[in-house]
């Protein structure tokens, strides 16, 4: 099994999206992740 050593996401999505977005987002960033959120009209 590999370690990811730095947890960093850039994520995006549409405003379908957008909800599922947030939940995966706040998910990430409660297990460390570093997440760069480039909205909805990246």
């Amino acid at each position: 099994m590999k370690t990811i050593k730095n947890k960093q996401l850039l994520v995006g999505a549409d405003f379908a999206g957008f909800p599922l977005k947030e939940a995966v987002v706040n998910h990430l960033r409660q297990k460390g992740w570093e997440i760069t959120d480039v909205g909805v009209r990246s």
